[in-house]
């Protein structure tokens, strides 16, 4: 059972990590696609974003020992698990064919 700091510490990540994916859609999409577009593609995949991320949160020990001060261990657990999470993002909306592994920029 998680205690109330580790629970509020998971909730702010999991808001962080929502609100970086939207940034990154808003800025991706915001010129190229009408809004319901992109926000219907957003709301698609958030769930594929947020749960490979706090698994791999979880799975590296960073809830474990919450100190008041971080140390360099601490900081590269951090980089650590960020990395695996952006390769378990990767690997998640590949596979769901969310994501395409080609460009599809149009130039004109």
């Amino acid at each position: 059972m998680l205690s109330k700091n580790k629970f509020n510490l998971t909730l702010y990540d999991i808001c962080m990590i929502a609100v970086a994916w939207y940034g990154a859609y808003w800025l991706k999409f915001n010129s190229e696609l009408n809004y319901n577009t992109w926000h219907a593609q957003f709301l698609n995949t958030i769930w594929l974003i947020i749960l490979p991320q706090v698994l791999a949160l979880f799975s590296n020990g960073i809830y474990h020992n919450i100190e008041r001060f971080a140390s360099m261990h601490d900081l590269l657990k951090i980089v650590k698990t960020a990395a695996i999470g952006s390769g378990l993002i990767l690997l998640t909306l590949f596979f769901t064919k969310k994501i395409s592994p080609y460009s599809t920029c149009n130039h004109p």
